[in-house]
């Protein structure tokens, strides 16, 4: 047995004097019956609980999910009554049964600041959250899937974010003018995968594999992401659509955006949008090649628009197509219009930037502009210009050079309508001309080097200032066409003007099988290199001739032709026609 020592004893004592002393309450408690101290249940959670469904919402205030909820046949899931109205679905899903309609809708709208958040919405007759007369409504990580009409549709001013919209039947995500979406993805839905209307954001988004139940010759209708006017689309994805990948009206901005493998083109915008760092490859399957159709290609765009910093690679169509007055900078394009079936472009009466624009890498039409860009390896043509037109600092390269596909007028490096200004490009190894221009243009400081069989095609009205062509016409590792236009320069037509050029080593140098043509300071060696039998061929009357270097001349009779050696006219000689004109 263990005995208490002293010492015990005395920190035992200590221990209970320090200790207070236990109160045992008021000894005079105040009068009239007792009231309870516990917080009350409606300050601990002061929400109300959608515990079934069909369920009205008539009071603002904040709602909460309890647990999965179905839904009756004939009846709509929710239906909001009342403005400021919040849902926390809690991670629940929100399930249609057949003969049910929409999982929530609005009553007697419009109807302002509703919010719903965090659920799931499935398998409704309609839509999931048809929400079109909410204004300024907030929906945030909700996932709507396999219902039969929209997933998500907003009202003006809305918010979808961070939602996602799967195999519904119409359009995934959708929202009507200055909404938002962001964050968010839309697969598979039957006619549109994320559709806006005006001055809308759609940030940061992806749609694929939407359309397959869409008419898509009706707009938008199996675009990815569609957009009305005044909107802007920033950092998205859209993949494998059945029509574009992304669709606008007018005054649109498309930045950082990829639109790739879609069924017609990749990005189809109308006039006035800016489109920049964008990426378009891989659109128009096969069965969807139509030549009729003008919207097939990367980046289709109306007039007026401006298209920077963007490539545009392996589309069926065109790289890029901008009709008037627009802008194509600092853009590549590589490999569009290869395995394009076109019927006879000739035969359908198109004009020149319609014959060739299908299989092209860059497009712009009257008064456009296309600057420090690349084209290559397009089935038709490189770069194509229509009337008024600027293209500068520009390469044209490999145009239809894969030989299964050769044939037709086809391989054009550069090719231009009407008052065009060529300014700083070079036009290399396409298969039959490097530049072919029609009447009224201007080429400064351009080159064609190895293009298949002309260096330059030109017709009438032209001034080209020191142009440089070598290596140009039928070589050893093209197969030999028989066609007219070869060798470096060639010139059908009448009104040219030639000054300071530089032709060397072309099968055939400088031709020119028309009248009242103009050359000053030309420099034809070594064409063919063999022999340089053939450095001018003038094969007209009529023509003034001023040479810079010594070659042969093959000419028909009374073509006046000089040797300006260093700028000193060594000869001077009137010529006639037979009318009497004086030349």
């Amino acid at each position: 047995m263990r005995f208490i020592q002293p010492t015990d004893f005395r920190i035992a004592c200590a221990l209970l004097l320090a200790a207070p002393l236990a109160s045992a309450g008021d000894l005079n408690p105040p009068a009239g019956p007792p009231t309870p101290t516990m917080i009350p249940l409606e300050q601990v959670e002061p929400r109300t609980p959608i515990n079934a469904l069909p369920f009205t919402i008539n009071q603002p205030g904040s709602y909460y999910f309890t647990q999965d909820l179905a839904g009756q046949a004939g009846n709509v899931g929710i239906v909001i009554n009342a403005d400021d109205v919040a849902i926390d679905m809690r991670g629940f899903t929100m399930r249609g049964v057949a003969g049910a309609s929409t999982g929530i809708t609005i009553a007697n709208g419009p109807r302002h600041n509703i919010a719903i958040y965090d659920g799931v919405v499935r398998d409704w007759g309609a839509s999931g959250l048809f929400l079109q007369d909410a204004r300024e409504c907030h929906i945030e990580n909700v996932l709507t899937e396999d219902n039969a009409n929209n997933g998500v549709f907003v009202g003006f001013g809305g918010v979808i974010k961070g939602c996602h919209a799967r195999d519904n039947g119409a359009v995934g995500l959708r929202g009507r003018s200055g909404s938002s979406i962001s964050d968010s993805t839309a697969t598979g839905n039957g006619v549109i995968g994320i559709l806006v209307e005006n001055s809308c954001v759609v940030s940061r988004c992806t749609s694929r594999l939407n359309g397959a139940s869409a008419n898509i010759t009706s707009p938008y209708e199996g675009t990815g992401i569609g957009a009305g006017d005044d909107c802007v689309i920033t950092d998205c994805v859209s993949t494998r659509n059945e029509r574009a990948g992304i669709e606008t009206l007018d005054a649109a901005v498309i930045s950082g955006c990829q639109a790739n493998e879609n069924e017609y083109s990749g990005i189809l915008a109308g006039a006035g949008c800016v489109i920049t760092n964008c990426a378009a490859g891989g659109n128009v399957t096969p069965q969807n090649q139509n030549p009729d159709v003008i919207y097939l290609g990367g980046i289709i765009t109306g007039e007026g628009c401006v298209v920077t910093h963007c490539q545009v690679d392996d589309n069926k169509g065109s790289g890029v197509y901008a009709l008037f007055d627009s802008v194509v900078a600092a853009c590549s394009a590589t490999g569009n219009g290869i395995d394009l079936q076109l019927a006879n472009a000739t035969a359908r009466g198109q004009s020149l930037i319609q014959e060739y624009a299908e299989g092209a890498g860059l497009v712009v039409d009257s008064g456009g502009l296309i600057a420090n860009s690349s084209a290559a390896e397009s089935s038709q043509a490189e770069l194509v210009a229509h009337q008024g037109g600027l293209i500068v600092d520009s390469t044209a390269s490999n145009a239809n050079r894969v030989p299964a596909l050769r044939g037709g007028g086809s391989g054009r490096g550069v090719v231009v309508d009407d008052y065009i200004v060529i300014a700083n490009t070079t036009a290399t190894r396409n298969f039959i001309y490097g530049f072919d221009v029609n009447s009224g243009n201007l080429l400064i400081d351009c080159a064609a080097y190895r293009n298949g069989t002309c260096g330059l095609n030109a017709d009438f009205d032209n001034y080209i200032v020191n142009f440089k062509a070598a290596s140009n016409g039928p070589l050893t590792e093209f197969a030999a066409r028989g066609d007219s236009p070869i060798g470096g320069i060639f010139i059908n037509g009448r009104g040219n003007r030639i000054a300071d050029a530089h032709i060397k080593q072309n099968s055939h140098g400088l031709t020119i099988t028309s009248a009242e043509n103009f050359t000053h300071g030309v420099g034809a060696s070594s064409n063919p290199a063999a022999s340089g039998a053939n450095n001018f061929n003038i094969l007209n009357i009529d023509n003034l001739i001023l040479i810079s270097t010594p070659g042969s001349i093959n000419s028909a009779p009374h073509v006046w032709a000089s040797y300006d050696m260093g700028g000193l006219l060594t000869q001077i000689q009137d010529v006639y026609t037979t009318s009497g004109d004086k030349r």
